[in-house]
């Protein structure tokens, strides 16, 4: 066996110097999963239906992504579905609010069925109320009663600030 020589070999390189991007990709990728995470966790946004005017208040705060129930002239809607026409406002016995009703249900149940496959989803009761600054108390009322009757029991009010 020789013995192994301990003496440096000399590399030349030509005049090219080599970019390495490796350490540039990582900067990139570490940039953008923080853009999207910052992005991720902002407030909702809210897109009222035409002709809808939400109340004013001096102060409001973010809103959470939620379900989302619009109380307008025409009529009330889920998740932007129309469910309950505005002739059928004062009769709460009408076929449409027990529409309206198995809707809530069911979009419970699936808040549940998420829930219950994903551990790091956490199930709320949460949801928006979008409705029109003329909508009278007894119809707000009413949709109140019947998400809290289906689980619905932290209501956010989508509002515009006054200034704004």
């Amino acid at each position: 066996m020789k013995p192994r020589s301990f003496v440096k070999r000399r590399h030349f390189q030509s005049g090219e110097l080599a970019l390495q991007i490796t350490s540039m990709a990582d900067i990139f990728t570490i940039l953008l999963i923080f853009l999207l995470k910052g992005y991720a966790t902002d407030a909702a946004t809210v897109q009222p239906t035409g002709g809808l005017r939400l109340p004013a208040a001096a102060q409001s705060a973010p809103i959470r992504e939620a379900l989302k129930i619009e109380v307008t002239p025409a009529g009330v809607l889920l998740e932007g579905i129309p469910l309950i026409e505005a002739k059928d406002f004062g009769n709460p016995s009408h076929a449409s609010w027990q529409t309206f009703d198995g809707s809530l249900a069911a979009a419970k149940k699936k808040q549940e069925l998420i829930a219950a496959s994903n551990s790091d989803v956490a199930l709320q009761g949460r949801f928006t109320l979008i409705a029109d600054q003329q909508a009278p108390w007894p119809l707000l009322r009413e949709v109140l009663k019947r998400a809290a009757a289906n689980g619905f029991m932290e209501p956010q009010l989508a509002v515009v600030k006054k200034g704004d």
